[in-house]
């Protein structure tokens, strides 16, 4: 999974990528609408994610939404991390 140091504080895990869509588990609550911005925690590069839906699941929050810029080379790298590092029980829905 890759994790992603968000602004201006907090963290979340990608866990899912289809084609510009995106799930995430992250440690605070982002409302439908909103823009998470941050950096990957693997190289500093920047994502943003136009949050579609935010519901808690236990502890994280599990966050949908969509990449506002992604470009093809990250989200191949993104895609090949989540490959590697599959999340143990898959993204919650």
């Amino acid at each position: 999974m890759a994790v992603v140091h968000l602004d201006p504080s907090g963290h979340a895990q990608i866990v899912q990528i289809d084609e510009m869509h995106v799930v995430l588990h992250a440690d605070r609550a982002f409302p439908p609408g909103s823009t998470l911005r941050g950096a990957l925690e693997a190289d500093g590069e920047r994502v943003q994610v136009k949050v579609t839906s935010c519901k808690r699941n236990g502890e994280p929050f599990v966050l949908r939404g969509r990449f506002v810029t992604l470009s093809r080379a990250l989200r191949d790298k993104l895609l090949a991390t989540l490959t590697q590092n599959p999340t143990p029980n898959g993204p919650e829905r």
